[in-house]
């Protein structure tokens, strides 16, 4: 519960289309440069995008506690959070990160 209750597995299912996981010294390289390069892409969202963003794949909220927390309904929290991982992914491939 202290990481997440539960909703680690299910956030992070859902970066798997923009984020590979980590295995090899090749694949550490690449993480870091992965890592600088969302981070780039996070300094461009404004404020409440970046906190749902964050508060789900690095916090593991739950969608219903993100919406409650931003009075959004779950509805929109669903559709944004859709709308930040292809626009996370289109950030990617255009520094030529293919994932």
């Amino acid at each position: 519960k202290k990481r997440g209750g539960g909703q680690a597995v299910l956030a992070l299912d859902e970066l798997t289309d923009c984020i590979p996981a980590v295995s090899s010294p090749e694949s550490i390289l690449e993480g870091r440069e992965i890592t600088a390069s969302i981070e780039r892409w996070l300094e461009t969202l404004p404020k409440e995008k970046r906190i749902a963003f964050i508060r789900r794949y690095w916090y593991y909220y739950s969608v219903s506690d993100i919406a409650s927390l931003m009075g959004w309904t779950e509805s929109k929290t669903n559709s944004l959070l859709q709308r930040l991982r292809v626009n996370l992914k289109n950030h990617l491939e255009l520094e030529g990160i293919f994932l």
